[in-house]
């Protein structure tokens, strides 16, 4: 009997071990995979200078990272965020941001000084998207607009597995400061020391257009009463030289009608919305998303209105060239005059052309495109990243405030760089013909501009210069016509296909 118990309870034993064995075994051999996204503030970098001094660094640092799988890096004006996918085997995996903090942690001495540092963070997978339409009938647009800044954005954002916070059709706070030549002169004050001085003291005020009469900057989360009582010299405030008033100016994203709110929030977040009396925000229940491509040249609001008149029940938002349509039940899609349908949240795929030369990339992109085009896809994005017109701005030598005037005529001057010195060289897109000097001369008068073409963002796949576009073919025979068009030694095409998101 004795023997038997003991026969049973080794047996439990064996059994016991032999299923934490085989559980330690599938632990060890599990694999995790995860997704993470390195972002750098760039500020004063061209999008060339900053693929080259920042977006190469990182890349080769995040290449070391064990179980690394891709690397997706998209360098903006002012921007550089690298996408970085990796797996690791077994419970001993050092965590995927850790590892790649460390290696982004080595190159902070290879980067140019004035760029943050990189922030490290893990992205969930399958993000889903929240929109809601916002309305205040006893509120004006500027002051439903700030409400939706100042309140609901903070109470949002700091909300757990809340991933970003947009809205398109708000207006953009802005701030007029109207200097007074009188009351300047009676005190002998210059106006660059008024200028000046808001730039040393106002963190909030980073971009703006300086004139004979005044400043105009944007004033999101600027304390506008304490901007009143600055300090400009010798107890000399800035409400005594100058008159601030607020307005509103129209964001980069416009809507028709009412403002679009849109919450990107990780899978199962519950999300709690602030309370407002006057303000009702309508939940949007998307059954199908659209985007459509205007001609340059065009009309936006135009474009706006006949999207609007073809799907009555459609919101349409527009940024840039793009206009994006929102359907609350299933359309009749259909192409509208003088505009091209991109996409649909339909099967498509998309086609990668990688090399070493932008020009060139952008070239053959084009000649896919074409290509693409005559087997009549149910939508042809254009190429991107595209070349595009860029401003480099030389100056004389010794033009007094001249770097304080580009910083404000060219909105903060997200590219290019400005040093005092004896030249000022910078890119960017912005026009120079209102700007002036504190002298009251125009900045043009002391500057030489040409016209060039450059990339307006580089993206790169896996450390190779990219460019893709989007078309409504399934794989196969997006892959046929590729297959049609000879590229040279050097370049190559990638199709993948890609399907709705749920």
């Amino acid at each position: 009997m004795l023997r038997a118990l003991l026969a049973v309870v080794a047996f439990v034993v064996i059994g016991i071990i032999a299923v934490l064995m085989l559980a330690q075994y599938r632990l060890e051999h599990v694999r995790f995979t995860e997704e993470l996204a390195v972002t750098v503030v760039t500020p004063g970098l061209s999008v060339a200078e900053a693929e080259r001094e920042v977006t190469e660094r990182l890349e080769q640092a995040l290449s070391d990272v064990k179980g690394l799988e891709s690397l997706r890096s998209t360098t903006k004006p002012g921007v550089v965020v690298i996408n970085v996918r990796a797996t690791t085997v077994g419970l001993d995996s050092t965590d995927a941001v850790v590892r790649a903090h460390e290696a982004v942690s080595r190159t902070l001495r290879e980067l140019p000084p004035h760029v943050e540092a990189p922030y490290v963070q893990r992205l969930d997978a399958n993000p889903q998207k929240k929109h809601f339409l916002v309305r205040a009938e006893t509120m004006s647009r500027i002051e439903l607009s700030r409400w939706l800044d100042d309140v609901l954005r903070h109470e949002l954002e700091v909300q757990a597995g809340v991933r970003e916070v947009k809205t398109c059709g708000a207006l953009e706070p802005q701030l007029r400061i109207t200097l007074d030549p009188a009351r300047l002169t009676a005190l002998g004050l210059p106006a660059e020391e008024v200028v000046n001085a808001l730039q040393h003291d106002s963190v909030n005020l980073p971009s703006g257009r300086l004139d004979a009469t005044g400043i105009t900057v944007r004033a999101a989360g600027t304390d506008v009463e304490a901007l009143q009582n600055l300090v400009i010299r010798d107890g000399v405030r800035l409400n005594e030289v100058a008159q601030l008033e607020v307005s509103g100016d129209q964001g980069s994203c416009t809507t028709l009608g009412d403002i679009l709110l849109t919450v990107v929030i990780s899978p199962g977040t519950g999300l709690l919305l602030p309370d407002h009396a006057a303000v009702k925000l309508m939940p949007l229940q998307v059954v199908r998303a659209a985007t459509f491509l205007s001609p340059a040249g065009n009309s936006v609001n135009e474009a706006m209105r006949a999207l609007s008149n073809r799907y009555p029940g459609a919101t349409v938002t527009a940024e840039g060239d793009t206009l994006s349509l929102l359907f609350v039940e299933e359309p009749k899609l259909a192409e509208v005059p003088g505009l091209a349908l991109r996409s649909v949240d339909e099967l498509h795929s998309v086609v990668q052309v990688s090399g070493p030369d932008f020009e060139q990339l952008t070239a053959f992109a084009q000649k896919l495109r074409g290509a693409l085009a005559v087997e009549k896809t149910r939508w042809l994005g254009a190429a991107w990243p595209q070349l595009g017109p860029e401003q480099v701005i030389k100056a004389e030598p010794g033009a007094k405030g001249l770097a304080t005037a580009l910083r404000l005529a060219m909105g903060g001057v997200t590219t290019g760089r400005l040093a005092d010195g004896t030249q000022i060289s910078v890119h960017a897109g912005s026009s120079l013909d209102d700007a002036v000097l504190p002298d009251g001369r125009p900045v043009r008068s002391v500057m030489t501009i040409s016209q060039t073409l450059a990339p307006t963002a580089m993206l790169r796949v896996n450390r190779q210069r990219t460019v893709e576009l989007e078309v409504g073919l399934e794989r196969a025979e997006a892959e046929r016509v590729v297959k049609s068009v000879a590229l040279p030694p050097g370049y190559a095409v990638t199709v993948s296909e890609v399907r709705p998101s749920p």
